[in-house]
């Protein structure tokens, strides 16, 4: 998959092309339009809306001065999709949802420019589409692995043999 097919900026030679504001924006609603008649509690606008503020307060969470882009955009994946799903986890259309595009115009708008600027579009694009796929799914399988967790580790065990076999 090609994650910079949304971005409409000019890349410099050999470096980042830039999301525009309002490309968060269209992303989200872009990721969110073939689920939107799935939703039943809220109104599309404030789907996209909320969605879009996960993305945003994710970006807030990181520390841009010690961390490599590398390691930051990894951070930026599973701070993303942790909030999504424990915000929208109940959601059955959720794990439907492909937020590659919404994630790398989101990187490109939150993040220092100086931060990313020479780095290579293609290995940006892998960088991101690696780290949006392994936190996807990490937060898509939780609560399946929690639930089977349950199912086997015997709750006479106690809740503390639970949370050990979960975290390993």
């Amino acid at each position: 998959r090609n994650v910079s097919s949304s971005s409409s900026a000019a890349a410099p030679l050999g470096g980042m092309s830039w999301a525009h504001e309002d490309t968060l924006w269209s992303a989200v609603a872009e990721a969110l339009a073939p689920i939107a008649h799935l939703e039943a509690e809220w109104e599309t606008a404030k789907l996209e809306k909320r969605v879009r503020d996960y993305f945003r307060k994710a970006g807030k969470t990181l520390d841009f001065g010690t961390r490599s882009w590398h390691e930051l955009v990894n951070d930026f994946a599973d701070a993303v999709f942790a909030s999504l799903w424990q915000s929208l986890g109940d959601r059955p259309w959720l794990a439907q949802v492909d937020f590659l595009l919404s994630m790398d115009a989101a990187i490109k708008e939150l993040f220092p420019k100086r931060l990313i600027a020479e780095v290579p579009e293609l290995e940006f694009e892998r960088a991101v589409l690696a780290a949006h796929d392994r936190a996807f799914e990490e937060q898509r399988f939780l609560p399946i692995l929690w639930e089977l967790v349950q199912e086997f580790v015997s709750p006479a065990a106690g809740s503390k043999a639970q949370k050990k076999v979960y975290d390993a």
